[in-house]
Order: C-alpha cells, then sequence, then structure tokens
C-alpha cells in the first residue's frame, strides 16, 4: 500500500514537472513569436515613415517647382507687360508731341483755333494716357489674380500638414487672396487643421 502511495506521488510528480516544462517551452514560444511581431512591426513602421519622408519631400519639391514656374510666369509676363506699356506711352508721347509741332507750323490759323486745337489734343493726350494706364493696371491685377488662382489649385493638392506649413510663408495679404480662391471644402479642412 505504501509503495502504490510512493509510486502515485512520483507520478504526480512527473506530470507536474512535465507540465512545468511545457508552459515553460511554450512560454518561450509565444515570446518568440510577440517579440518577432513586434520586430515587424517596428520595421513596417520605420519603412512607411521613411516612405512618408520621402513623399513629403517629394510633395515639397513638386510644390516648390510649380510655385517657381508660376512666380517666373508671373515675373515675365508683368515684365512684357511694362514693356509693351512702355512702348505705347512713348507712341502716344512722340504722336501729341507731333501734334503740338504741325499746330505751330500751321501759320494760317489764328491764336484762337491754336489754343482750342493744342486744348483737344491735350484732352486727347490724357485720355489716352489714363486708357492705357487703366488698361495696363487691370492686367496686371488680372496676371495677379491668375497666379494667386494657380497657387490656390497648388496648395488644395496637398496634405492638410503640408498646406499649413506652406501658408505660414505667406504673407497675410498673399495668404487672404489664396484662402479666397479655394474651393470651400479644402478651406474647411485646412481651417480645422490650424491650431486655436
Amino acid at each position: 500500500s505504501s509503495d502504490l502511495a510512493g509510486n502515485q506521488q512520483k507520478i504526480i510528480a512527473n506530470e507536474v514537472e512535465r507540465a512545468k516544462q511545457e508552459y515553460a517551452e511554450r512560454t518561450a514560444q509565444v515570446t518568440e513569436q510577440v517579440v518577432e511581431r513586434i520586430s515587424t512591426i517596428q520595421a513596417n513602421a520605420a519603412e512607411r515613415a521613411n516612405e512618408l519622408t520621402q513623399r513629403q519631400a517629394e510633395v515639397e519639391a513638386d510644390y516648390q517647382r510649380e510655385r517657381a514656374e508660376a512666380e517666373r510666369d508671373l515675373s515675365e509676363r508683368l515684365t512684357e507687360l511694362r514693356r509693351q506699356t512702355n512702348e505705347r506711352s512713348e507712341e502716344l508721347e512722340r504722336r501729341h508731341n507731333e501734334t503740338l509741332a504741325g499746330l505751330l507750323d500751321d501759320q494760317s490759323q489764328s491764336t484762337e483755333d491754336y489754343n482750342r486745337r493744342r486744348s483737344d489734343a491735350e484732352r486727347d493726350y490724357n485720355e489716352r494716357r489714363t486708357e492705357l494706364v487703366r488698361a495696363s493696371t487691370e492686367r496686371v491685377q488680372e496676371l495677379e489674380r491668375n497666379h494667386t488662382d494657380r497657387l490656390a489649385d497648388l496648395l488644395e493638392e496637398l496634405p492638410e500638414a503640408e498646406q499649413l506649413r506652406i501658408i505660414e510663408g505667406l504673407d497675410m495679404e498673399r495668404l487672404v487672396n489664396v484662402l479666397e480662391e479655394m474651393e470651400f471644402d479644402d478651406l474647411a479642412d485646412l481651417l480645422a487643421e490650424m491650431p486655436g
């Protein structure tokens, strides 16, 4: 009877030991799987972060390139407009001077006729100058408006975080103009991301 009890205790002890060993092995296996899974997650996260960083750099480079092109285009158009305006102004001035010279050379006219014709010539000259300045100013405003529209379109294509970073570099007048040209949904999303 005592031998039987002793054998039963040995069997129980062996079963307990075997269970402990299996538990330890299983725990080690699970731990290894968890560590491997965490390593994979970390590696994927690092790879994704690198991809996002690279994408951000590409988006920024694309934006800066297109913005530089827009700025250069605006500058070239304004330069050409100024050149054309100056040419037209010089031509208008030349014709006006020729008209005045012709009046002085006309000996058949009376002083009253001369004064009247000179007054008409001066009025015509001033009206043409005013129209030239008005047309030039309107063209400048149109070019700047088109430029602002282009910047707004570029800005709408960027992620909100990039939009926030870029608009921080715009002066207040340009910022207001750009925001006014953005689509309502894009503007609402951008305002929601802005602090304060």
